[in-house]
């Protein structure tokens, strides 16, 4: 009867010797990916090992460490890959949201919801709007006390001034007969701000700028003279 090779002598043992060297070589990389799949490389090794000499439970233990390492790496690499904007709103995400990445652009528009307006009334003067709205097609007319005062076209917003400042709509909404709009609830932007106060940074900057937009357009229709 052939006596069993000792572990010393046993060629298997570089794979345990490799494995754990490259696992103690990925705690020391900061890039978590490369910690995660040096420790996937290691644990493949040590596995062999334990399965040779028929250690089982240990076998058992790593492959388990491996499954996890193997999933949060392929989470981390679809994380990673660069988002594409379509080209229907890739004019939008050029013009008024370049702040945010590509991902934090798609995750915001996907929570917004699009919807056809056509001639309604949209936002009544006086009342709290509920969301913050973006023209996409058509044009949303501005109207108090029976004056038009402005046509807000693609890529304008509109009651971000309510968000802002926490008052009532300061004129009335109404669309054009085609106007279709992407509304965004204001509940799920004060939301952002407690779960992602980065990205509604970014946001509320966006806003700001439209608000300015708009008030440097009223104080130049003050200083312009009737005719």
């Amino acid at each position: 009867m052939t006596p069993e090779t000792p572990a010393a002598l046993d060629p298997f043992v570089i794979f345990v010797n490799v494995g754990y060297g490259i696992m103690l070589l990925g705690f020391v990389l900061r890039d978590v990916l490369k910690l995660r799949t040096a420790m996937i490389i290691g644990q493949i090794f040590v596995i062999i090992y334990n399965c040779h000499r028929g250690v089982l439970p240990s076998a058992v233990w790593n492959s388990l460490y491996l499954g996890i390492n193997i999933v949060w790496v392929s989470r981390i690499i679809q994380e990673r890959r660069p988002a594409k904007i379509p080209g229907e709103i890739s004019d939008l995400y050029d013009s008024i949201f370049a702040a945010l990445t590509p991902k934090e652009f798609l995750a915001f528009w996907k929570a917004g919801s699009v919807k056809p307006w056509g001639g309604a009334v949209v936002i009544n003067q006086n009342e709290a709007p509920q969301d913050i709205f973006l023209v996409l097609e058509g044009a949303a007319h501005v109207e108090s006390e029976g004056r038009t005062l402005a046509f807000l076209r693609r890529g304008r917003f509109f009651a971000e001034m309510s968000f802002l400042t926490g008052r009532p709509a300061s004129a009335t909404i109404r669309g054009d007969g085609q106007l279709n709009a992407i509304a965004w609830p204001q509940q799920f932007l004060r939301d952002l701000k407690t779960a992602k106060p980065a990205l509604f940074l970014k946001i509320q900057g966006i806003l700001g700028s439209e608000l300015a937009l708009k008030l440097r357009a009223a104080n130049e229709a003050i200083s312009t003279p009737s005719t």
